[in-house]
């Protein structure tokens, strides 16, 4: 067997890990394959045992005539039909019918629940396969056996894993669960006959299960197949894997004890195991190395057959499945019932519009769902699919083509014909072509001109330039280099590794990125003899990078996202009902409390009416069920609906706000904790270079002091570059004899300091094309990278030569390809976020012997490896200063390596770990800041005085990040106040609270430390939030605190345990002990991805709710945990441009300001304006609007930046660069909150009020027209429609919305509304009996309707109760517009009170005869009844007072006055319960 192939573990089974979501793939999909190898090594690998453990279990589907839906039930109807027969009594006729009636519902019923759960579906239709061994106990036996079974599978059934299972109840406002699905099973025979594999596909990934033949015991369920792909020897022979291994089987103890294959034939029970495609993604790297790809058309049709062709099939659901989905959910056949009873009694014309507008609401939903699933296609598939029918390939996998190396020759070959394993020739379109560029593009944040990648590539030859905007929404390009460039050599196992963090990443082009340029070997020289190649490769034709395919189509991360756009949009995105938001436990509640006063209602109806021999008992019946379905009303989800809708449509017209989860938005009303990452979002991308503190021995040269070199105290032992450079500049230019002048820099930096500075850099050159001024295009180099180190090199005047790749001065770039000065870069070891440094051997054209290794990195990370008689004494006060500046400080060393030699060089390249672990000579220091962004200040502060919690969550070091958030408010206390969490020194497991400021040097005689403890967490809460003290804490004690708690619990619980730092911040009693910290936290610093998803669940389980704002893809966990998550897009140049044009702007103001003073002065003596300040004025008008139209140009490009795929794992993305969003996205989610509670509030005042009309009201005989029902519900509609379009106020208001709709508050002006509302109502009704005859057939409860002067009072005053629910519920201020400034909603009422009052005077008869009024008395009531009525009424006040207002003013007025009472009550009764709950 093949032993090298098999000893490297398939891709996770089932239960691996699974793309949790969008832009965080970019990392997880890679690890989740590469970690499954390690799993016996931390049990707890992932940070969610939960997430990815789906299972697929065969099913053997059954004959229709053997369905449980079909069998039972057509033995039940036969039955029947035989009783019906035999029976002839009318009662035993009645049961037949009964049960008829009952057998046909439930059929009903099991029909429904089987389209909306496929578990029951698979349960009814399908049977569940179930290993039966075989008498023989022969292994033959039992393999044939097992082969068999599978022949007779016909699906399977994929149950996703519940993504809060073992979460607390808030997880699932944040998490949705995946549905489970059905899909056939495709069986195919392989390996000569001697495997057979099932294979399924669902939502885009493959799962395969296999058994063997001939294999051993342990390896019959291996997938053979696929493993032999990577065996180009053919079957039976000795695969070069084996030959590449160790001798060891790591894995293969691993691989016995978990039953990785599904289980031996020894085993008597077989449970069918399938697995994912195992892509080689965690292969040795000689794997690679001796790689020539496909050898043979076999080989290839092999690996097409597994893996497939590199295509994202995104198959467009028809219209009429979609809508059928629609009509059968839960709510639909609820509302269809509710038209149905409506039908049933008489009211067709609304029941008919009701359905209308039901059906139209429905269809526009399947419609927006099917529209979303078209464009997502043409966006992938392209445009013009219509003229290719039906394809389903990308459009630029078919236009683009590629070169392609199989079967020892380059061919070329659309990219959609790519598969696993192949080698490809990569070139990017502003490559060299016979001297001549063939692209233009505009600048770095164009990213449609480059390039597109095709598939998941690894980089065997070559260096690349890739944007990756497209995945991870950041723009700055990333320099990607070979495999054996980013061999780090450290000793470890040679195997590839993608996981998070992992240096191999950078070697890999992810499909859907742009390569925006490329360096051949060729062009790279001595790169181009890298061992990871092999020999007989040779170059491709287009003289482009060498690449092999590790994933394609919907595997690659670009398809993983593709796969959940598709996916998301097709389910509707998570807006089916609109309700979403807000609690739904308590949504539950509140429509329970009104069902129950639903069924009081209706017993009471049943126990006045069913003794009555006159009442029709169906009528009764079909009555008593309206009255328990009148509680929830058919509009309730479209109202619901329409106000998240309104929402989103909002959020992008106003904010260009985009949201994927509306659901999002009125919990986006809840939160009060607002996080933010520090670099990128509060401030810019862009790195300034500010100064260098060279060494102490180095300080004094030439006579220069450092303290005459810098411009303030902060900066006395800093080299400044801004003012020196200028001044060294000017004095320079007016030498003649520049010969042998040195540079600026080279005359005030030490030449070792200058040499780390510019070669210690992963930074490469691309050709930008930019329109010149004559029109003609001009060609540019710029450099691209990490926005530090290109501030770095470009700020020493430094830069990267095109052709040759060496680091030379920009002067001399055009005069030599290698001038003096010049630096090679042979190797780089890049920069890890645990080691936090990189390093890079490197050649000075100065000492070009001699082999130089030059480190950089923290300062507190660099300290142990520096030489220490290098360092000055005041290193670390310092670096510590610097950054309580708020500054990032980087420290540099260099190491002489000895003479260049061939074997020198290999040696150094082998382990990095023998070139950083020695004694590096201490360089100097490199001082960076990164400007505020212009706004940021000013939306904490917002956000503070709206009661929010602001806090910050950063990579960057404790004392930076703590005066950043000092800069921006979110610190506000003194820095002699500001405490981190330290552990005491000595004992690991205490910890204690310390001042900031005694780190740099404070006295910590006269500085209070204090021990943490929990017991104490209350009080500095307490001082936290009086402004009195903040506290930050570092990532690392973090994860101290979190151990300290979990070996805590454990030591109770069962004694001590192994504990994992990677997944300890996961463990419950880590997330209790973190619950109850970060309450009084400000600043988390250099906290890792894990560390900030860590904090926001801390924040979460403290029943805070959350926004994080973050702009990378190390912010998606968290904002994937957050109920918000934010992401901005980050583009230095831009925002570089804009605040230089406000800075314009600004110098300009103050000017003119100046100018406005000196000439009220020169007025006050009667001196007249000159010509010269005319011409100034004319200036800087000239100025001020070229600052302006930069800033329009700069708003106009931002609409251009791609947003990412990786947007999808946040629910919004801002296309601006502020962090303003984040305040408008929390003004649009409470104004929407407060809208959803307020729809509640109305519609539970009319539930009630429509049960007392159904009850009391109708046991008087009250009815109400099918015109009159129709036009309320016409003016309903319509009133929903605009308390919906309520805008949000400029303001957040310090005052929070409420979070229930159960609250007391809530319930109580229900209540009282209610009251009011009855007492009304009934008043009506009192006064109307009095012109009723007793005997009149209009008031029979069953009769048909009738106008008459009762239901006509009656059918007023409710309307009236319904426009006034909508008057006093409407909350307006503080969280949204007040109802006089929503011109429509206000027009509406009024319009709406003036009709009303027109129908009550009768000021217009066509009125009342179109809704079916009677006309009002006019005189007082007929004799005999008032008679009757003053003797039943004796000493009643309510008719006395009626009857004497009915003779003053008659009934019109009286029932004017009982409206005008009503809405005068409630709403004084509205303001005084809002004056008495201040919160509400």
């Amino acid at each position: 067997m093949l032993k090298g192939a098999v000893r490297q573990p398939l891709a996770p089974p089932v239960g691996a890990a699974m793309a949790s979501g969008a832009a965080g793939a970019a990392g997880g999909a890679a690890s989740a394959d590469a970690a499954a190898k390690r799993r016996h090594e931390s049990p707890t690998h992932q940070a969610h045992q939960h997430e990815g453990k789906e299972r697929v279990l065969p099913l053997i589907q059954r004959p229709v005539h053997l369905r449980l839906d079909v069998l039972p039930f057509a033995l039940g109807y036969l039955a029947l039909i035989l009783l019906d027969a035999q029976f002839t009594s009318g009662a035993a006729i009645i049961l037949v019918d009964v049960l008829y009636v009952a057998l046909l519902l439930g059929q009903l019923a099991l029909f429904l629940k089987c389209q909306w759960d496929p578990l029951w579906h698979a349960s009814i239709a399908y049977r569940r396969y179930r290993y039966q061994p075989p008498p023989s106990s022969l292994r033959a036996d039992i393999i044939d056996g097992k082969m068999q079974d599978m022949t007779t599978w016909t699906h399977c059934l994929v149950v996703p894993p519940n993504p809060y299972a073992t979460s607390d109840e808030k997880a699932s406002q944040t998490v949705r669960p995946e549905r489970a699905g059905i899909v056939p099973v495709a069986l195919e025979s392989a390996s000569g006959g001697t495997s057979l594999v099932a294979t399924i596909h669902f939502r885009g990934w493959t799962y395969r299960c296999c058994c063997n033949a001939a294999a051993g015991l342990e390896e019959e369920h291996a997938d053979r197949p696929m493993e032999s792909i990577w065996q180009p020897d053919g079957e039976g022979s000795t695969s070069f894997l084996g030959e590449i291994s160790d001798g060891e089987d790591e894995f293969e103890d691993d691989k016995k004890a978990t039953g990785k294959y599904g289980g031996s034939c020894a085993t008597l029970g077989w449970e069918p195991h399938f697995h994912r495609l195992h892509f080689p993604i965690d292969l040795p790297l000689q794997f690679y190395a001796r790689w020539t790809g496909h050898a043979s058309d076999r080989a290839l049709q092999s690996t097409r057959r597994i893996f497939g062709r590199n295509q994202t099939v995104i198959p467009l659901p028809p219209y009429l499945s979609l809508l059928t989905q629609q009509l059968l959910q839960p709510m639909f056949l609820f509302q269809l019932l509710c038209v149905t009873l409506w039908c049933m009694d008489e009211y067709w014309m609304y029941a008919v519009f009701t359905l209308m507008t039901l059906l139209l609401f429905e269809s526009v939903q399947a419609l927006n769902r099917w529209r979303s699933v078209k464009r997502l296609r043409e966006e992938v598939v392209g445009a013009d699919v219509g003229a290719e029918a039906n394809n389903t390939t990308s459009a630029h996998h078919v236009k683009q083509r590629v070169e392609c190396y199989r079967q020892g020759e380059w061919t070329t070959l659309p990219t959609n014909e790519l598969v696993v394993g192949d080698v490809v020739g990569l070139a990017s379109p502003s490559a060299p072509n016979g001297g001549r560029h063939r692209s233009i593009r505009r600048g770095a944040h164009d990213h449609e001109r480059g390039s597109t990648v095709p598939a998941d590539l690894l980089l065997l030859r070559g260096r690349a330039v890739v944007n990756e905007a497209m995945l991870t929404g950041e723009s700055v390009p990333q320099v990607k280099e070979s495999i054996e460039a980013g061999d780090d050599g450290d000793g470890a196992r040679k195997t590839l590794d993608l996981g998070d963090g992992a240096a191999h990443k950078r070697c890999v082009l992810f499909g859907g990125t742009t390569l925006m340029d490329h360096h051949s070997a060729e062009e790279d020289g001595e790169n181009g003899a890298s061992g990871q190649t092999p020999a007989d490769i040779p170059p491709p034709p287009n003289q482009g990078l060498v690449c092999f395919v590790l994933r394609t189509g919907f595997d690659t991360i670009q398809g993983q996202l593709l796969r959940t756009l598709a996916y998301h949009a097709e389910a509707g995105g998570g807006s089916g009902s609109g309700g979403e938001g807000v609690n739904a436990k308590e949504t539950f509640y509140f429509l329970l409390i009104l069902l129950l006063c639903a069924l009081a209602s209706a017993g009471s109806v049943v126990h006045h009416a069913w003794g009555d021999v006159t009442r029709n008992h169906f009528k009764l019946v079909l009555h008593v069920v309206i009255i328990i379905t009148s509680v929830i009303p058919p509009e309730l989800p479209m109202e619901l609906s329409l106000a998240v809708t309104t929402s989103l449509g909002e959020l992008v017209k106003r904010y260009q706000v985009y949201c994927t989860e509306p659901f999002r938005i009125p919990l986006a009303g809840l939160v009060d904790t607002c996080c933010f990452d520090k670099t990128g979002t509060l401030t810019s991308d862009e790195m300034r270079l500010h100064g260098v503190r060279l060494p102490d021995a180095l300080g004094q040269k030439d006579g220069a002091k450092k303290g005459e070199l810098s411009g303030s105290n902060d900066d006395a032992d800093l080299i400044l570059f801004d003012s020196i450079l200028s001044k060294n500049k000017a004095s320079l230019s007016d030498e003649n004899d520049d010969s042998n002048r040195k540079s600026p820099l080279q005359a005030l930096l030490p030449r070792d300091t200058l040499r780390v500075m510019v070669g210690c850099q992963s930074l490469a050159v691309t050709h930008v094309f930019v329109p010149g001024r004559d029109g003609r295009t001009v060609v540019q180099t710029e450099l691209c990278g990490d926005p530090l180190e290109k501030a770095v090199v470009e700020g020493c005047g430094f830069t990267i030569h095109p052709k040759t790749d060496l680091v030379v001065e920009k002067d001399a770039l055009s005069t030599a390809a290698s001038g003096g000065g010049s630096l090679k870069v042979l190797h780089r070891f890049a920069f890890s976020s645990k080691l936090r440094r990189m390093t890079v051997l490197a050649l000075d054209a100065d000492t070009t012997d001699t082999l130089w290794a030059l480190t950089k990195g923290a300062p507190e990370a660099l300290k142990p490896m520096l030489d220490p008689n290098s360092l000055p004494p005041d290193y670390e006060q310092s670096y510590l200063r610097h950054m309580t500046l708020g500054r990032r400080v980087l420290a540099l060393g260099y190491r002489d390596l000895g003479k260049n030699t061939p074997s020198a060089l290999a040696k150094w390249k082998s382990s990095r770990d023998s070139v950083e672990q020695k004694k590096l000579v201490f360089a100097g220091l490199l001082v960076m800041d990164s400007p505020l962004k212009a706004d940021s200040a000013r939306v904490v502060r917002e956000l503070r005085l709206g009661n929010q919690n602001v806090i910050m969550v950063t990579g960057d070091a404790v004392l930076t990040a703590a005066e950043v958030a000092r800069r921006v408010g979110i610190i506000d206390s003194p820095k002699e106040n500001t405490y981190e969490i330290c552990i005491r020194s000595g004992d690991a497991t205490k910890f204690l609270f310390r001042p900031l400021d005694s780190r740099v040097g404070g006295n910590s005689k006269e500085t209070k430390e204090f021990p943490y403890s929990p017991s104490n967490l209350g009080k500095l809460l307490a001082m936290v939030q009086e402004g009195s003290a903040s506290f930050c804490v570092a990532g690392d004690v973090l994860t101290k605190l979190a151990i300290h708690a979990v070996e805590l619990n454990t030591a109770v619980k069962s004694g001590p345990a192994q504990i994992d730092d990677r997944t300890v911040l996961n463990h419950p009693a880590a997330k209790a002990a973190l619950s109850q910290l970060v309450p009084i936290i400000s600043v988390f610093a250099r906290h890792a991805p894990r560390h900030k998803e860590a904090v926001i669940a801390a924040f979460n389980a403290s029943g805070r709710h959350t926004l994080m704002c973050g702009d990378g893809t190390n912010d998606v966990g968290a904002l994937k945990q957050a109920h918000v998550g934010v992401s901005i897009v980050s583009v230095p140049d831009l925002e570089k441009k804009q605040r230089d044009a406000n800075d314009a702007i600004s110098a300009a103001k103050a000017e003119e300001k100046r100018e406005r003073k000196k000439m009220k002065a020169k007025e006050g003596k009667g001196k007249g304006s000159s010509t010269k300040t005319t011409k100034q004025k004319r200036s800087r008008a000239e100025g001020i609007e070229r600052s302006l139209q930069a800033i329009a140009e700069a708003e106009d490009e931002l609409h251009f930046v791609s947003l990412g795929n990786a947007s999808v794992a946040s629910p919004f993305t801002s296309r601006k660069t502020s962090v303003r969003c984040c305040k408008d996205i929390l003004q649009q989610g409470r104004c929407t909150l407060v809208t959803m509670i307020q729809i509640y509030k109305i519609l539970g005042v009319q539930c009630l009020v429509n049960a007392l009309v159904l009850t009391t009201l109708h046991q008087k005989g009250v009815k109400q027209g099918d015109r009159q029902l129709t036009a309320v519900s016409l003016v309903v509609a319509m009133l929903f429609l605009f308390v919906t379009r309520g805008k949000p106020l400029p303001k957040l208001s310090t005052q929070k919305p409420p979070s229930s709709v159960l609250c007391k508050e809530t319930l109580l002006s229900m209540t009282v509304q209610f009251g009011i509302h009855f007492v009304a109502i009934m008043a009506a009704t009192v006064l109307s009996e009095l012109w009723v005859d007793s005997y009149d057939p209009s008031i029979v409860p069953d009769g048909p309707f009738h106008p008459n002067t009762l239901n006509t009072a009656t059918f007023l005053v409710t309307v009236l109760c319904t426009i006034n629910a909508f008057l006093v519920n409407y909350r307006g201020r503080p969280y949204m517009e007040d109802l006089t400034e929503n011109k429509l909603l206000l027009r509406s009422i009024q319009a709406c009170y003036f009709v009303l009052f027109v129908c009550a005077t009768e000021a217009f008869t066509p009125l009342n005869q179109l809704m079916q009024l009677s006309p009002l008395p006019t005189s007082g009531p007929p004799l005999f009844l008032e008679v009757g009525a003053g003797e039943a009424s004796l000493g009643s006040v309510l008719h006395e007072a009626l009857l004497q207002g009915v003779s003053l003013v008659g009934f019109r007025g009286v029932l004017c006055v009982i409206m005008c009472l009503d809405t005068a009550l409630v709403s004084s009764g509205e303001k005084a319960i809002r004056s008495l709950f201040k919160n509400y």
